[in-house]
């Protein structure tokens, strides 16, 4: 554009410099569209966006598609995880949750948790040993979760007796008016994994 000024003014002088300035004028001219032409042509790709930024944000868009699911892969097999390692669901087990009396304000001497045929107890548990906890540590008003080994089938009962100080526990009778008896109604076992889905309430033993 300045080159196209230019000739014009020297035009406007007359002479031989006429001719002169306006072939000079327009091969300037020409250079300059040239390399105008050139630039923008390298700096816009048509629809106003510059080529290596068109190219960085496809790239980008890969590297978070490639990317995007592998947290949540890993959140997925971890609950798969959670669920096949769930002792519950292992054969031969039974999960209950003992109710602990607000009233116990001391440690309890034995916990015994035994499966009987029928109750009340006339012998030792069905399935044998039962389980049992010495002296456990319990907190008044809350639950126990346990899981039990039971290598049986049909029908039973649970029999579970919190013996405290100066109860029966020597002789596995539970004192009346001292410990604590809790019972459930009838369990079919069937050798897969149960959870017991009443909670276990205990009553002073009558």
């Amino acid at each position: 554009m300045r080159a196209i000024r230019r000739g014009s003014e020297q035009a406007s002088k007359g002479g031989s410099a006429v001719s002169t300035s306006k072939a000079r004028g327009g091969a300037l001219a020409l250079l300059a569209a040239l390399l105008l032409a050139g630039f923008l042509a390298g700096c816009d790709n048509g629809d106003g966006e510059s080529a290596p930024t068109e190219e960085l944000n496809e790239g980008s868009e890969l590297s978070q598609e490639d990317g995007a699911p592998v947290d949540g892969d890993e959140q997925i097999a971890g609950e798969e995880e959670t669920l096949e390692e769930d002792p519950c669901l292992a054969d031969n087990t039974l999960c209950v949750t003992l109710q602990i009396p607000e009233t116990v304000q001391e440690t309890p001497e034995l916990l015994i948790v035994g499966l009987y045929k029928s109750l009340p107890p006339m012998g030792p548990p069905d399935v044998f040993p039962p389980f049992s906890l010495e002296a456990p540590e319990l907190v008044a008003g809350e639950d126990l979760e346990l899981v039990l080994d039971v290598n049986a089938t049909g029908d039973h009962q649970i029999y579970a007796v919190l013996y405290m100080p100066g109860g029966g526990a020597a002789s596995w009778q539970p004192m009346s008016g001292v410990d604590h008896v809790g019972t459930s109604a009838a369990i079919p076992l069937d050798g897969s994994g149960l959870i017991l889905d009443e909670p276990i309430a205990f009553e002073l033993a009558p």
